[in-house]
């Protein structure tokens, strides 16, 4: 396949995975609200588990929410490659922020296995849980879990607007606050981290 039919294929794969996961947390008003530790979050990363899967990567989840989809390199000690973003959204939200960095991820994976291509380091795709602060009023939950930089004791008392406090929240989708810490992982785990995201400002918008 020539590269720039190859480039054209993996757009057509990424905008299509787009208009499937816009599903999860569709709004009346067309937009996507997929608020952290929600059943409509679990569904999208439910989805997201299976497809990694299907491409042959080990997936697994962490105990603050994280999917972790793994390739392996040949060099099996080596630092991690990763990519990804967040799934949850804030309140109608547009169809891109976030998701568009995962799905572009998993597109790379599986162009490497079509390619039969094997990377020295091991790569993975992120797919970080609790980026947004819409429900809790507290950002970057995930990735925050993961680096060892949350504070537990600050997250106990806080609730969304139905008054469903953060630990309750993560009892219904079996985790709990204090094992929040669990997900945290070495610096020297990682070679790299890469995220590709929406512009969110004007600049492209006023080059047309």
């Amino acid at each position: 396949m020539e590269p720039m039919l190859r480039a054209a294929t993996s757009v057509s794969t990424v905008t299509q995975l787009l208009q499937e996961f816009a599903a999860y947390g569709a709004t009346p008003e067309g937009g996507v609200t997929r608020l952290v530790y929600t059943e409509v979050e679990q569904q999208a990363r439910l989805r997201l588990q299976e497809l990694c899967t299907a491409t042959g990567l080990k997936v697994r989840v962490d105990a603050a929410g994280n999917l972790i989809a793994r390739r392996n390199g040949t060099v099996a000690q080596a630092p991690v490659v990763a990519f990804g973003s967040h799934l949850d959204t804030v309140v109608q939200a547009g169809a891109y922020d976030g998701v568009l960095g995962v799905m572009a991820g998993l597109a790379v994976m599986q162009r490497l296995n079509e390619a039969g291509l094997r990377t020295r380091h091991p790569l993975e795709l992120i797919a970080f849980t609790g980026e947004e602060s819409a429900r809790f009023g507290v950002a970057t939950l995930g990735s925050k879990a993961m680096t060892g930089r949350l504070n537990l004791q600050s997250l106990l008392e806080l609730r969304d607007v139905d008054g469903i406090s953060l630990p309750e929240a993560l009892v219904s989708q079996g985790r709990t606050l204090a094992g929040l810490a669990q997900a945290k992982r070495d610096k020297g785990d990682f070679k790299a981290y890469l995220e590709l995201h929406i512009e969110q400002g004007p600049v492209l918008e006023g080059l047309g």
